[in-house]
Parts: structure tokens; C-alpha cells; sequence
């Protein structure tokens, strides 16, 4: 008897899909601050990844809520350089 030829299996995707999806908020009371802004700016282009970034702007009780369409990694030395820009107090993963 001959056995059947096997079907060429398609790859399987590897690719995992967190279910909800993490983002970084970064909190900002004073978003006047042109080389606050910038230096962020540029610290989240350095570090481009899949995590997407939320601007939290302004007092408490009067906040804006800004997500960005740049994202950055998800990993200690990305939170280390916001946290050194911003505060460790003002960046959260959630």
C-alpha cells in the first residue's frame, strides 16, 4: 500500500497577540515645556517598537488624554531613559 503524499503544511504563525495590548502613559503637567517635549520626542523615535505611547497632559482635576502615533519597546532601558526625562512617577505601563 502507498501512502498518500503529505500536504505541504503552511507555516504556522508564531506571531503572539497579547490580548490586551500594553501602552505606556506618560504624564505631563506642563506641556509648554518645548525641550521637554522634544527631548521625549526624540527618546521615543529611539526606541520604536510596538508599544503604544499616551500622553496624560495637564493638572488632574483638567487632564488630555493624547495617544500618539509613535510606539516604542516595552522594556527597562526605553523606561529608564522616559522616566529620567519625565519622572519615574509620571510614566506607567498598563
Amino acid at each position: 500500500t502507498r501512502s498518500k503524499p503529505k500536504k505541504q503544511s503552511k507555516p504556522q504563525d508564531t506571531t503572539h497577540v497579547p490580548q490586551m495590548p500594553k501602552k505606556v502613559y506618560i504624564r505631563l503637567e506642563n506641556s509648554e515645556d518645548q525641550d521637554m517635549l522634544l527631548s521625549l520626542r526624540q527618546t521615543i523615535d529611539q526606541y520604536q517598537g510596538n508599544t503604544e505611547v499616551v500622553l496624560v497632559l495637564g493638572q488632574p482635576d483638567n487632564k488630555q488624554i493624547i495617544k500618539l502615533p509613535m510606539k516604542v519597546q516595552d522594556n527597562e532601558e526605553t523606561l529608564s531613559r522616559l522616566q529620567d526625562l519625565v519622572g519615574a512617577l509620571n510614566v506607567k505601563i498598563q
